[in-house]
């Protein structure tokens, strides 16, 4: 099944990976992230984009796979892995056999989450939670409703808007701590606030969530 929303909008990050708007530098996510990990592991980053930190974690003794619904974003990946530990799939990142089909003891998920529909997210925590060994850990980062955004433009469905050519929905922290709590999954970090994306032109509000799948 194809993500309808990423795929739709395909062509926007299409053209954003081949301007390379996008740093290519580790996120701060990331290397908040890799703190919670043990070398050697299995990972899988959901919506590499143009595969900075799939690179980064590769690079701290990860097994990475790396996927991305834009051709463009993979390609990037392709050219820059070179003998790191990375497997690559071109698909949409909640229902690709990569996946699915797959163990892992973490799924990682960076400004991904908001850019799919509710049904799609649903879908997605369950797919998580399966493809996650016991006590493996998914990390979130992700846009929230109170972001400075939220409300602009086209609305296409709760909490969800068009804006700029792309789509966008933003998680509600409770419910989404909720959604967690009922799939399984123990918090073991649940944070929003300003100062993990600052920018010299922004520090806009996101949430950051570490979740254990508990057996």
């Amino acid at each position: 099944m194809i993500n309808k929303n990423t795929h739709q909008y395909k062509s926007y990050w299409d053209t954003y990976y081949t301007k390379k708007l996008a740093p290519e530098y580790a996120s701060g996510f990331a290397r908040f992230a890799l703190s919670f990990m043990q070398p050697g592991r299995k990972l899988i980053d959901l919506g590499c984009g143009n595969g900075r930190d799939s690179l980064y974690f590769a690079s701290n003794d990860m097994e990475v796979t790396a996927i991305d619904m834009s051709e463009t974003a993979i390609d990037t990946v392709r050219r820059g892995c070179g003998d790191l530990p990375v497997t690559i799939a071109h698909d949409d990142f909640v229902h690709s056999k990569v996946l699915i089909d797959e163990k892992y003891d973490y799924c990682y998920s960076r400004w991904t989450l908001h850019t799919i529909d509710d049904l799609q997210h649903a879908d997605l925590l369950r797919n998580v939670w399966e493809a996650l060994k016991d006590g493996g850990l998914f990390f979130v980062e992700t846009r929230t409703i109170s972001d400075d955004i939220y409300g602009l433009g086209r609305e296409a469905g709760p909490h969800a808007f068009i804006y700029n050519e792309h789509y966008r929905r933003f998680i509600h922290p409770q419910d989404f701590s909720e959604q967690l709590c009922l799939q399984g999954f123990e918090l073991l970090h649940f944070e929003e606030g300003r100062g993990f994306s600052k920018t010299t032109e922004s520090d806009p509000v996101r949430l950051r969530v570490v979740a254990k799948r508990k057996g």
